[in-house]
């Protein structure tokens, strides 16, 4: 695509292609900002802090401080190394002051799976994923569940030692 001289060839990349694959491999064969033009932002995708139903707290601050408090035992999946839950997750560790393991899987059905079974602790994930509305995972802000608190530095400031 890059490399395509008939001015009619064009790609839908998303977030993974564009930043992430960059930060993780420098040596990968392309730079996107030399290599290519952006046209249009046809989309965005929200992600949902999701956390399984043995978590503690209701909260994401609760959730973190859970973490804390329990010698960072948690673990967290994304569906492979480099996708946007990935680094998401990274960063959430980081402002948290937390230490969760991070778990690669092949994508999110399995991601799911470990997590209704209590083998997995934590995931940024899509909103629109099938147990949303379970007790055996809940998610800590979605369309379905509007009074779940939103996971931001400024509300997790009061509890987590945010940047």
């Amino acid at each position: 695509m890059a490399k395509a001289s008939d001015l009619h060839t064009f790609g839908v990349m998303n977030n993974s292609q564009l930043t992430i694959a960059k930060m993780l491999s420098p040596a990968i064969a392309y730079d996107p900002e030399r290599d290519l033009a952006p046209l249009a932002l046809i989309g965005t995708t929200p992600m949902v802090l999701v956390v399984s139903a043995a978590a503690t707290g209701t909260t994401p601050q609760e959730w973190l401080t859970g973490c804390a408090t329990t010698g960072n035992k948690a673990s967290y999946g994304s569906p492979g190394t480099g996708t946007p839950g990935h680094p998401g997750m990274e960063l959430i560790k980081g402002r948290g002051g937390i230490d969760a393991m991070h778990v690669p899987y092949r994508g999110n059905p399995q991601i799911i799976s470990a997590m209704l079974g209590n083998q997995l602790h934590a995931a940024l994930l899509p909103p629109a994923w099938p147990c949303s509305r379970s007790r055996r995972a809940s998610s800590r802000r979605s369309a379905s569940r509007p009074s779940a608190a939103a996971c931001s530095p400024a509300t997790c400031r009061r509890c987590a030692k945010w940047a």
